[in-house]
């Protein structure tokens, strides 16, 4: 089974809609649908750090969009980029099918041939071709170890013979031990990542009828010095360094991995491609000359050891992490021309301590400089309009921000960051230290506005805040107690995650919901008191040992009936179980208008043909938790509240993850201490699981 039969598998199970809404709640299902700990492991990094990101791959309707963020993600810190990209390409295939926006199309027939002579020498064996509509031959896959490698000219099959016209993508995805490669001299299209990670490739030769190259077909290839281009070809040409441009020289495409020194682009060149310096590790300096307007996503990307980069006064744009992780650049100049600076344009730049804007500036994307931990000042113009989230986050020795005072869009305040035109807190400086008050008026603290603030002690949110975002208080290792706003009504997953000293909290009567992870990882925090209107709490929102209490009516007040509060009725052979009709509101229960039926014809109660899953669950978790003989095999069983994804209690689930649910509810409604009226009694009878 597949990546994209596995989430399809997932998704066959859960409706779709709950991880479009978070993410983050597909690693429990990962884990028992057959992902391994590297795959779980990234996935988890990509939830948390970009969730709306990985919503997107899940709903986006728009799949051009979708493969640029599918590619930006798959480079997230921390992961491994090849087992992401393959991670997130199954998760969309699969969204895709079960959202409708594709069918799976039909598996082309893969026809495998004997090498023949190619003119130039035999060609090499372990290789597979397939034939097209056209009569033409493509190579699919390589799979051989050979170093020097040799692809046919042409196939024959059955007596009938094709040119080999093209190289499918991924097909010499890893040959680790390929050192050169010949290609046929029909060959018109190579397709994407079609050397992906040939580490060994030194040099490379494009036949002259090659019209297209696809993206990242070279990436990964860490020795490759050269790229040799012939005379009469007429899409492409290459320099004395050879570096790959297009036959006008307007564009430079590609420069080898294994470039060094200095780079000075020439004359006539107007943009620098995607990915065309990516990797280029011996590159020190590099000055783009006059009449470049362009330069292209990730273009100088972990160039690591580049420490000097000038840009001409006729650039426009600097596209989305074009020198990302480029960990020797020290300082940047972006000239008056340049409108737009990409996302994570300059992430990682680790040893950047200056970087000056020009009045023109008009937009600073999300995460453009996240992670430069050297930049201790930010001065923005009074033109910029737009600064994307995140856009200077991890920025750890950040001391404050100051903003023109002309500018009509954002204001800093004791060097915190604010939006004007919405009343929301952007964002806090990593260095800002003691006690933070956050300005009287605001409406909303933005997601990670004070994320990875060690050093604040206390922060004082005015009541004017409604809204506060996910994980904006992830990290403050050293803030102790907080009051929330009497108008919030919502506290977001990861809001205190990893707050290590945090010993308090006050939480008001108007929040409805906690998220998952809220108070997770702060092992300071003893004891939390729930407010009464509470109806959902988030996987892992507390830590195990956290005692909770909350306000509780009475079962009359919530007008129940006498029968529904006693708990010890009689064994019996009981069919279902029944909240009757007017049943009010309940703060872990909601009553239907309608009856609820658990009982023989209720999906929620049985698991067709698999009694024996509900039997094995049900016994488990009555010698894990060793329940009493006393409690006579009752199981607590809590509907909505505290329950882990998805929320109810799902008898389809696998039995692992039936186990898991059955069990966390037994603790946590424990943990909390809920009494009768306010728990579902579930009892193992004839093989199923059925309310009493």
């Amino acid at each position: 089974m597949d990546k994209t039969e596995r989430f399809e598998d997932i998704f066959h199970s859960v409706d779709v809609s709950l991880f479009i809404e978070s993410p983050s709640r597909l690693i429990p299902y990962m884990e028992y649908h057959g992902f391994d700990k590297e795959e779980i492991r990234c996935m988890k990094a990509i939830a948390e750090a970009h969730p709306e990101e990985l919503s997107e791959i899940i709903a986006g309707n728009d799949s051009e969009r979708t493969e640029t963020v599918l590619a930006r993600l798959s480079k997230v810190p921390g992961t491994d980029r090849v087992v992401s990209a393959s991670m997130l390409v199954g998760l969309r295939d699969a969204s895709d099918m079960r959202l409708g926006r594709r069918r799976r199309s039909p598996e082309e027939a893969v026809i495998s041939v004997e090498a023949h002579d190619n003119g130039s020498g035999p060609a090499s064996k372990d290789m597979l071709f397939a034939i097209g509509p056209e009569g033409e031959a493509s190579v699919v896959r390589y799979s051989g170890a050979g170093q020097d490698v040799m692809v046919p000219d042409r196939v024959t099959i059955d007596g009938k013979t094709y040119p080999v016209t093209s190289i499918d993508g991924w097909a010499f995805e890893r040959r680790a031990y390929m050192e050169s490669v010949r290609l046929p001299l029909a060959l018109s299209a190579i397709g994407d990542n079609a050397f992906l990670g040939c580490s060994r490739l030194r040099s490379f030769s494009i036949p002259d009828n090659v019209r297209s190259i696809g993206k990242d077909a070279f990436e990964g290839c860490i020795n490759l010095e050269w790229f040799k281009v012939g005379h009469e070809s007429r899409h492409y040409s290459t320099d004395s360094q050879g570096i790959l441009y297009s036959k006008d020289m307007r564009m430079l495409i590609k420069a080898p991995c294994g470039i060094d020194g200095d780079v000075v682009t020439p004359p006539g060149v107007a943009h620098i491609g995607g990915k065309a310096f990516e990797g280029c590790v011996g590159l020190s300096h590099v000055t783009i000359g006059p009449g470049v307007e362009t330069i292209g996503d990730w273009a100088f990307s972990k160039c690591r050891f580049l420490r000097t980069a000038v840009l001409p006064e006729s650039l426009d744009s600097i596209g989305n992490g074009a020198f990302h992780e480029c960990t020797g650049l020290t300082e940047i100049h972006i000239p008056g021309s340049v409108k737009i600076v990409g996302s994570r344009a300059f992430s990682g730049c680790a040893s950047m301590r200056s970087a000056s804007f020009h009045e023109d500036l008009r937009t600073i994307e999300k995460w453009a400089f996240e992670g430069c931990q050297s930049l201790t000042e930010v001065f923005i113009p009074s033109t910029v309009s737009s600064i994307g989230d995140g856009a200077f986050s991890m920025c750890v020795s950040l001391n404050a921000y100051h903003v023109d005072p002309g500018n009509r869009w954002y204001n800093a305040v004791e060097g915190l960051l604010y939006d004007k035109r919405h009343n929301a807190l952007i964002r806090a400086p990593r260095g800002t230290s003691g006690s933070v008050s956050i300005l009287e008026g605001t409406a909303s603290i933005l997601e990670r506005a004070l994320e990875g603030c060690v050093h604040i002690t206390s922060v004082k949110i005015p009541d004017s805040v409604a809204t506060i975002g996910r994980r904006a208080f992830k990290g403050c290792i050293g803030l102790k107690s907080v009051r929330l706003p009497k108008s919030l009504r919502q506290i977001p997953d990861n809001m205190f995650l990893g707050c290590d000293s945090l010993e308090s909290v006050e939480i008001p009567p108007s929040v409805a919901k906690i998220g998952c992870g809220a108070f997770e990882d702060c092992p300071s925090l003893k004891q939390v008191r729930l407010p009464e209107h509470v109806k959902s709490v988030g996987y892992n929102a507390f830590d195990d040992d956290v005692v909770i209490t909350r306000f509780r009516r009475s079962p009359q007040q919530y007008g129940y009936p006498v029968s529904f509060e006693d708990r010890r009725m009689p064994p019996g052979p009981f069919v279902s179980y029944q909240v009757w009709q007017g049943g009010n509101r309940h703060d872990a229960f909601r009553a239907p208008d309608a009856p609820l039926h658990i009982g023989p014809e209720s999906d929620l109660a049985t698991v067709p043909g698999k009694p024996d899953i509900v039997s094995g669950a049900v016994e488990k978790v009555r010698t894990e938790l060793r329940l009493g003989d006393s409690e006579h095999g009752h199981l607590l069983g809590a509907f909505p509240l505290l329950l882990a994804p998805p929320g109810f209690l799902d008898l389809g689930q696998p039995l692992p993850r039936l186990l898991e649910l059955l069990a966390q509810t037994l603790r946590l409604t424990r943990q909390i201490g809920i009494e009768t009226p306010e728990i579902v009694q579930l009892r193992l009878h004839d093989g199923l699981l059925r309310g009493v």
